[in-house]
């Protein structure tokens, strides 16, 4: 049975099936954790080949070639190791908060690039809006509108820019990509959920 993979944790990956849309619970085979590796053997996002061991459990028996693929590469044993973020998404959702925590113009900078190398669509999101006025939000936010990255304020609490993100990611596999605390989980269960994407 073929499936996605929608959540990992501890070498337990939970796949969604394509005909069924069950989930289960899914360790990798013992060879494929044999291969020698410079990348990720299975994240979120890739698409896998999976058997059904019993109730609700499966073994991962192949991880399908990547399409596309956000991720970054680090030293490890004195070559390059490529950690994978997610795999197979169409649009990254770079979110960062106005204010609480501040936000760190050069980080952002780092995420874009992070996208822009894998050639992802990358789109800023300025969440907690209502938290500070309009113009101090614009004033740290604006410049990657006038670069050409599409910006969008948004407030899960008051459910400012909700739609606006909602039509943005319609029909598409996203990603929210930003560092701890800036509302990202909030934003994706904002109004019952953001919808497909």
């Amino acid at each position: 049975m073929n499936g996605t993979i929608m959540r990992a944790q501890s070498g337990f990956f939970w796949v969604q099936l394509d005909e069924t849309d069950e989930i289960l619970r899914c360790t990798l085979r013992g060879r494929l954790k044999k291969q020698r590796q410079y990348t990720d053997l299975a994240v979120i996002g890739d698409h896998v080949r999976v058997t059904k061991t019993v109730p609700g459990e499966g073994a991962v028996e192949e991880v399908f070639p990547r399409e596309r693929k956000l991720s970054r590469k680090s030293p490890k044993g004195g070559g390059w190791f490529e950690q994978i973020i997610v795999a197979n998404v169409d649009l990254v959702l770079v979110t960062f908060a106005v204010a609480h925590p501040e936000p760190h113009v050069r980080m952002i900078d780092r995420f874009l690039l992070v996208a822009e190398y894998n050639e992802l669509e990358a789109v800023v999101i300025a969440n907690k809006c209502d938290l500070v006025m309009d113009s101090a939000a614009e004033e740290t936010f604006g410049i990657y509108a006038q670069i050409g990255y599409p910006v969008i304020y948004t407030s899960a609490t008051t459910g400012q820019g909700i739609d606006a993100v909602r039509h943005r990611i319609q029909g598409k596999i996203s990603a929210f990509s930003g560092p701890s605390g800036v509302g990202k989980s909030s934003l994706s269960r904002s109004q019952d959920s953001l919808g497909p994407g």
